[in-house]
């Protein structure tokens, strides 16, 4: 090893040896010129990238129209209108370098003329921004794809779009039209990737595919686009396999208020009974939950119209591969006569399968919401006076199952009681125990339409650890029925934006974990052989580097016997090769003598003759 990257940690003992006498004790302290801060100060500042990161140069702007294509700006002054996209689909939320994400862009209609287009996406950690070309254009469909080396990561935002469609010129960003799609390279996000945008009273009815050679191919009916993409690229839906997924759209939000009656909001109570729900379905096995909004209320896709941001709603529920959507509401009348429980479910038109999944859902959950004493008013549906579905049949009126029936996901409303009436608020509106028990009634029903079963019990408590010279070691604090549980653990560095694997799925509930300098989320997970999961995560300030090589000794050990005098190092390191050398001070002669020159070997054996001596020890790495 080189001197430079030497590390050095000294000890001094100081010993009176007498022959003959028994060995009494051996006084230790550190001689002051090595301390952890001097340990780290003398190696050499080294900085590589860290796994999973780098840097991603820009494309060249030669690169922003290709051969085919023709020049969005005409020789002559043009007005440039602003963009009308009727829907965006990206072929998936989540991309592996290197790899290519495709996006369709719906801009028009059958007949239109698509003569160039180009899309400018960025990079949302760095700020660097890309356009693209399109690929083809197809019947007011537009192509685009976007190339990932490998190396590539990061979160990535469609930003803009600019294309020539008979002749006319239109620009602009898709966050005026209330679009904010996100995809992720090397990264998960959370994003509405493939969501679709139509006018309330006009249903498009050309929806295009893309298939996993950038084919563009038209169809008849949003249906169809969604079972062509499952068959060929899987940008819908994508199932684990035997795992249901279900989405729970707590009513309303901050921005778009709910019912306002005795004093309580139904906003609020709409994701307090969400919150309780999943966590009572996860308490099943092989179910994954999701919330379409957050624990604040606020509005999930702001700025958005309160029709605009339901389509949203069910589009997110489409990304994840929903197999059912519950959006859970309250109930209010003009008068306080009406109470009890109802839900809304799709009517059997256009896709006859989610309407009769979702009445037998329904059912469920109205049985779980009857044995509590709720009045029981039964299952409904409600059409729409004019709006149509692609094939001509009645639409529901109700967007969440008009969009869930277009998506191929029963979507169901359910109506817990009436916010209106004394009797259904003074015993499940006013107290959390009322509220949870719609919860669980609601978790129940979703539990017993799909043949969900309990898992066995897994609960993390928290997460403890110390600070060694060397290490962090962190532990769980955990309980489980289960005999079987597998733990994984993660650091967020906050700084990068990069999750890294610190411990994968082992029986190990603790690490030794060596983070750099710098701000992380520490987290913890932990699953049974059963399905259940749970997790935990703490953030923490590293406030040293903990991957540079060190060695500390704390303290000489020593004892003698009939060979002499046994004497080791107390020490703390991170290095396997680190070495040790013993020397000795003769006090009355004023020399110093090697006794054990660098060794892997910790110990030595010792044998001074009379005299006053200093007993030293020396590490490097």
């Amino acid at each position: 090893m080189k001197a430079a990257k030497r590390v050095l940690a000294v000890i001094l003992a100081i010993a009176t040896v007498w022959t003959g006498i028994p060995f009494d004790t051996v006084k230790a302290n550190y001689d002051g010129e090595v301390s952890p801060q001097a340990v780290e100060a003398g190696q050499e500042e080294t900085t590589e990238p860290a796994e999973g990161e780098h840097v991603q140069e820009p494309q060249k702007p030669e690169q922003t129209l290709s051969e085919e294509s023709t020049p969005l700006e005409p020789e002559q002054e043009t007005v440039v209108q602003p963009i009308s996209v009727d829907y965006l689909v990206t072929e998936s939320s989540y991309i592996s370098a290197p790899g290519t994400q495709r996006v369709v862009v719906g801009v028009g209609e059958d007949g239109d003329l698509v003569e160039g287009a180009s899309l400018t996406y960025v990079n949302e950690e760095t700020q660097e921004r890309f356009t693209v070309p399109m690929e083809r254009a197809e019947g007011g469909a537009i192509l685009f794809s976007m190339n990932f080396a490998e190396g590539q990561s990061g979160t990535y935002l469609l930003e803009s779009l600019e294309y020539t469609m008979n002749g006319v010129v239109y620009s602009g960003s898709f966050s005026e039209g209330g679009i904010e799609t996100r995809f992720g390279v090397e990264k998960e996000v959370e994003t509405d990737p493939d969501a679709v945008i139509v006018d309330e009273e006009e249903i498009p009815v050309d929806i295009v595919t893309v298939d996993e050679n950038g084919q563009v191919t038209s169809q008849n009916s949003i249906a169809e686009a969604i079972d062509e993409v499952q068959n060929k690229i899987g940008t819908y839906g994508k199932r684990a396999s035997g795992n249901v997924v279900v989405v729970l759209d707590p009513g309303h939000d901050n921005t778009h208020a709910g019912a306002q009656h005795n004093g309580l909001s139904e906003e609020k109570l709409n994701l307090k009974i969400a919150k309780y729900c999943k966590e009572a379905l996860e308490q099943y096995a092989g179910v994954t939950v999701y919330l379409t909004r957050g624990e604040d209320g606020s509005c999930p896709y702001p700025g958005t119209s309160s029709l605009e941001d339901l389509s949203g709603r069910v589009a997110f529920a489409k990304s994840v591969g929903a197999h059912a959507y519950v959006s859970l509401h309250l109930n209010a009348f003009t008068n306080s006569q009406p109470n009890g429980a109802e839900v809304y479910y799709p009517n059997g038109n256009y896709d006859a399968s989610v309407g009769v999944e979702g009445g037998k859902l329904a059912d469920k959950i109205l049985e779980k919401l009857g044995a509590l004493g709720l009045n029981i008013r039964g299952k409904q549906i409600h059409n729409a006076d004019e709006m149509k579905y692609p094939d001509g049949s009645v639409a529901d009126v109700y967007r969440v199952i008009r969009d869930g029936k277009l998506a191929g996901i029963p979507a169901i409303i359910v109506e817990h009681a009436f916010m209106t009436n004394a009797g259904d608020v003074n015993k499940f509106l006013k107290s959390e125990e009322g509220l949870k028990s719609l919860a669980v009634a609601d978790a129940e029903g979703i539990a017993a339409h799909f043949g969900l079963q309990k898992k066995s019990g897994l609960q993390i408590n928290g997460i403890f650890y110390t600070e060694k010279e060397g290490w962090i070691e962190a532990g769980l604090s955990w309980h489980s029925t289960s005999s079987s549980v597998q733990f994984r653990w993660l650091s967020y560095d906050t700084a990068k934006g990069i999750w890294t694997t610190v411990s994968d799925w082992s029986n190990a509930d603790y690490i030794t974990w060596r983070p750099q300098k710098g701000n992380y989320w520490l987290r913890a997970e932990a699953r049974t052989a059963q399905g259940a999961q749970a997790d935990w995560t703490i953030v923490y300030e590293s406030k040293r580097d903990y991957t540079r090589h060190y060695v500390n000794i704390s303290g000489i050990y020593a004892e003698e016997g009939n060979s002499g005098i046994r004497a080791g190092a107390v020490h703390t390191k991170n290095d396997a090769n680190t070495s040790f050398r013993w020397m000795v001070y003769d006090i009355n002669k004023g020399t110093w003598t090697t006794i054990s020159d660098w060794q892997k070997s910790e110990w030595v054996t010792w044998k001074p003759a009379k005299g006053n001596y200093w007993l030293r020890v020396e590490a490097k790495t």
